[in-house]
């Protein structure tokens, strides 16, 4: 987050549908919203409130579990404060998190959330 800045502003695209009653929905409890995967659909939001410039509690949300033979592809995208360096150059680690060249883990392996 150094060298970016925070998130000002986060995509999920969803890349497949999950049939009804398939689960794999992103939920926001904060707000009781769910969203449904739909292919092409993406849902958005601000993550700072716009008068303060400080995180919005109420858009923390959770990717839910597709039911048991569905499957879930999306696409993250998140806009930052600032550019990354251009010219960045990223390597893997041994357990697969981005590293940029100032040594600075970028990227954590998806987190499994409880059922």
């Amino acid at each position: 987050m150094r060298l970016r800045g925070q998130r000002l502003v986060s995509v999920f695209c969803y890349l497949c549908d999950v049939p009804e009653g398939g689960g794999g929905g992103t939920f926001f409890p904060a707000l009781n919203l769910r969203f449904l995967p739909r292919t092409g659909c993406a849902a958005l939001w601000w993550n700072q409130t716009h008068d303060t410039k400080i995180m919005d509690e109420r858009v923390g949300h959770c990717g839910e579990k597709p039911t048991k033979g569905k499957q879930k592809w999306g696409l993250n995208v998140w806009l930052r404060e600032r550019a990354s360096k251009e010219g960045a150059v990223y390597r893997r680690d041994p357990i697969g998190r981005v590293v940029t060249e100032d040594g600075l883990v970028r990227f954590f392996p998806p987190q499994k959330i409880p059922a």
